[in-house]
């Protein structure tokens, strides 16, 4: 047979689904779950619409939930509680730590509310910045900023991960570009028997 028009073999398949999951879907699970909000408020006269989007790769929204008539902004901490961690083996050890405490930017409104997850740590400034602008009458009428939810896991690890998926994105990309293309003719020393 040609070279260019070999079957698959299954184990083939199974890579590809391997690669697949390990470069795709397991980045997205993790930048859904420590997510990049994307946050927008209009002001259109006296009132102010507050539109809050999740994004997966940082980029992509996933979710997204309106608000109208926002009538005040605050923000919520669950600290983290202390755990315990049993290590099994010769010598049983019992180690302590705090989990991470999560913060919620909430966003209230005349119909309900909106709670952003955002890092404790940036959790004031946000506060503070949407607070300026709902008290500010004739100020900008609008005001963009991005959240993130954690950064060690949503930004640093799921930004490394990104960088597979980018990389598995390209080379499938390129594969199924030159897939498509006539293969050079094999010299005769380098055809199998």
């Amino acid at each position: 047979m040609p070279p260019d028009h070999r079957p698959q073999q299954p184990l083939g398949y199974i890579a590809h689904l391997v690669l697949f999951v390990a470069c795709v879907v397991f980045p997205a699970a993790l930048t859904m779950i420590a997510p990049v909000c994307t946050v927008d408020l209009e002001r259109q006269g006296e009132q102010v619409t507050a539109s809050v989007a999740w994004n997966c790769f940082f980029v992509i929204p996933f979710h997204r939930r309106v608000i109208a008539d926002v009538t005040t902004v605050d923000d919520h901490v669950i600290a983290g509680e202390l755990a315990q961690q049993t290590s099994r083996g010769i010598g049983d050890s019992v180690s302590e730590f705090t989990t991470e405490s999560q913060g919620f930017f909430v966003i209230h409104g005349k119909t309900g509310e909106i709670k952003v997850p955002v890092s404790p740590e940036n959790l004031s400034d946000t506060r503070q910045k949407a607070s300026e602008f709902l008290k500010t009458k004739n100020g900008a009428p609008s005001l963009h900023f991005r959240t993130v939810a954690n950064w060690k896991f949503g930004v640093v690890a799921g930004g490394i991960l990104t960088l597979f998926t980018v990389v598995y994105l390209w080379t499938a990309i390129a594969w199924c570009f030159r897939r498509g293309k006539p293969q050079p003719q094999q010299k005769p020393w380098q055809q199998k028997p």
